[in-house]
């Protein structure tokens, strides 16, 4: 897994690309995806998007 300084520093890469990137592609593409997560990085927090994130792998992993 990853450290929380770790996943920190991947939200902000996230979230700076998304200002270069639509995502609407993207979420067309992987919509139906179990093992894809879709956080509005512009309305959550650091810190909600790796409580959300850290509960999407928890699931994932209890589904396996």
């Amino acid at each position: 897994g990853y450290s929380p300084e770790d996943l920190l520093a991947k939200l902000k890469i996230v979230s700076e690309e998304r200002k270069n990137y639509d995502p609407a592609g993207p979420r067309k593409l992987l919509g139906d995806s179990p093992r894809a997560i879709f956080l509005d990085t512009q309305t959550l927090s650091v810190e909600q998007e790796v409580d959300a994130i850290r509960a999407f792998v928890k699931g994932i992993n209890a589904n396996h």
